[in-house]
């Protein structure tokens, strides 16, 4: 089952170091792919991106982030 967009994920490869993103870091679904991938942008604290690829689903696992993390949806 995809996981939702803008979930929080958890990057289980150390693949993408060399681009800023390690194992472990957390990162956020910009899009969800219909071949059970995502595009996913790992950023600073600050919102300055690091980096951003497509992943397959088998490379990241949902993170729950605190409250204080979470993005606040707003209806338009």
């Amino acid at each position: 089952m995809p996981l939702p967009q803008f979930s929080a994920v958890r990057i289980l490869s150390d693949e993408h170091r060399t681009e800023g993103v390690p194992a472990s870091s957390i990162g956020r679904i910009l899009e969800v792919y219909d071949d059970d991938a995502y595009e996913v942008e790992f950023s600073r604290p600050d919102g300055t991106t690091i980096a951003w690829f497509s992943v397959p689903q088998d490379e990241v696992e949902l993170v729950k982030l605190p409250a204080s993390l979470a993005v606040e949806r707003k209806s338009v």
